[in-house]
């Protein structure tokens, strides 16, 4: 694994967490409007109960989150979390007051009352999504702070980097640009909340103030998303020039980042219009009560798309999911014709053609191979028979009478155990190294064919 390929995996793995995290802000969203859903005192009961079922899984992904930077960029790290020290703190201080909350408010006896709980989950509504959206803003915008390597000698203050004022990050909310990120992200989570409190509480009057609040914080949201999004098209941003390996500023940076890696673009977009639907599909439809789902997955498309950095190749993309989509078809005919045709027949029908249609692709792009070997050395020879009738003939037939037997479905699902069969069989007969990994790799796979076929079965 090269170190370019670490670099892509890690910032996918903490994209996708912030993506998950952002989505899951629906418990911070609902618990801001607890008040104004609820109603009354029946209904923010409901609303709180609700939320109380998922802020553990909030907290713990916002942990992770940083984990993830921490084992991934160490410096980076160090630079935003231990720099930016007030801003973080206060973001974790918020969610500390959501725990707080959730476990003595309703307990006989405590000294603040319910309702001051209730009051700091709401200031955790409110906090956390903004100073959320305004730190993860300083990844674009940039941050204050200074890297200075030789200092790791300095007895005194072996420290690399650090943030270049006493703020400790504070100042970054004085960028307005920051802030515009940052109230999106809080009306956004407003949008999420409400979506979750529709689909999650089943009572007329709470589902008719949560779509009154969906529509309230969707208009704020489109206006700083866009605005921020948009300019941020527009911004230089860094780059390295090929020729000479410095870093340098590159106008419209990230427009050429999108137009280089379309794909993200395209997915971008069906994250945003998977948002919208779920919106707008759920104020329009008053039976309509799961736009949580489609406006939760438009939301990690668009996070998720809008921190990777992978260089993707498109042609490579579309070919695999191709493959796999001429796969699926294969399987359903086969199945169909194997149940009124005898399969030897089937099978040997498909090998013909596969030989037709296989031959000028070949010639049209690797050319006419060299066959003398196959009649001057008898190991290519039996290499080529035993790849033609065990590995390709006898093979199709077994499976063609599989997917008779028990479907396309089930049949497919022993697919996945394909690498567990090659290293046995690499042991046995190659005798290649089982290492504890493969081992784990095998079982993972086997419980993964079993509950497959369970669930199918079901």
């Amino acid at each position: 694994m090269t170190y370019t390929f670490l670099q892509h995996y890690w910032w996918f793995i903490v994209s996708l967490l912030g993506a998950l995290l952002v989505f899951l802000l629906f418990v911070q969203g609902a618990n801001s409007m607890v008040y104004s859903i609820g109603g009354n005192e029946e209904g923010q009961r409901k609303v709180l109960e609700s939320t109380g079922r998922k802020w553990e899984i909030t907290f713990t992904t916002l942990v992770t989150f940083g984990g993830a930077f921490f084992a991934s960029f160490p410096l980076f790290y160090s630079t935003s979390f231990g720099g930016a020290y007030w801003l973080w703190m206060t973001i974790l201080f918020s969610f500390v007051l959501q725990a707080v909350s959730y476990e003595f408010q309703h307990r006989k006896g405590n000294l603040l009352g319910k309702r001051t709980y209730r009051c700091f989950l709401i200031i955790n509504g409110i906090v956390g999504p903004l100073l959320l959206g305004g730190a993860v803003a300083t990844f674009f915008d940039g941050s204050n702070f200074i890297v200075e390597k030789a200092a790791l000698t300095d007895v005194g203050g072996p420290v690399i980097s650090r943030w270049a004022n006493a703020s400790a990050g504070l100042d970054a909310l004085l960028d307005p640009w920051n802030l515009v990120l940052g109230l999106a992200v809080f009306f956004l989570a407003r949008m999420l909340g409400a979506l979750y409190i529709i689909n999650n509480v089943a009572d007329d009057g709470i589902r008719s103030r949560g779509r009154a609040r969906l529509l309230g914080a969707t208009v704020p949201f489109l206006v700083l998303f866009l605005a921020f999004f948009i300019r941020l098209l527009l911004k230089d941003g860094y780059a390295v020039d090929a020729a000479t390996a410095a870093i340098v500023m590159e106008p419209l940076k990230y427009l050429h980042n999108y137009l280089a890696m379309w794909p993200l673009a395209i997915i971008t977009l069906a994250g945003v219009v998977l948002l919208l639907y779920g919106m707008a599909r759920t104020v329009l439809s008053p039976a309509y009560v799961r736009g949580i789902w489609p406006a939760g997955i438009g939301v990690v498309l668009v996070v998720l798309n809008g921190q990777m950095s992978f260089h993707l190749s498109p042609i490579g993309d579309l070919l695999a999911l191709a493959a796999a989509l001429m796969w699926a078809v294969y399987s359903i005919l086969i199945k169909k014709y194997t149940e009124q045709y005898d399969n030897f027949l089937v099978t040997r029908r498909v090998m013909l053609w596969a030989f037709i249609t296989a031959v000028p692709l070949m010639l049209l792009t690797d050319g006419m191979p060299d066959l003398t070997p196959l009649f001057t050395q008898t190991n290519v020879l039996l290499s080529w028979l035993f790849l033609g009738v065990f590995g390709n003939a006898v093979c199709f037939a077994i499976w063609n009478i599989a997917f008779k037997r028990l479907g396309v479905v089930v049949t497919n699902n022993y697919l996945y155990a394909s690498p567990f069969v090659t290293v046995v069989v690499g042991w046995l007969l190659l005798d290649e190294k089982i290492s504890w990994m493969s081992i784990l790799g095998a079982v993972l796979i086997t419980l993964g064919v079993i509950f497959a076929n369970k669930s199918t079965e079901q």
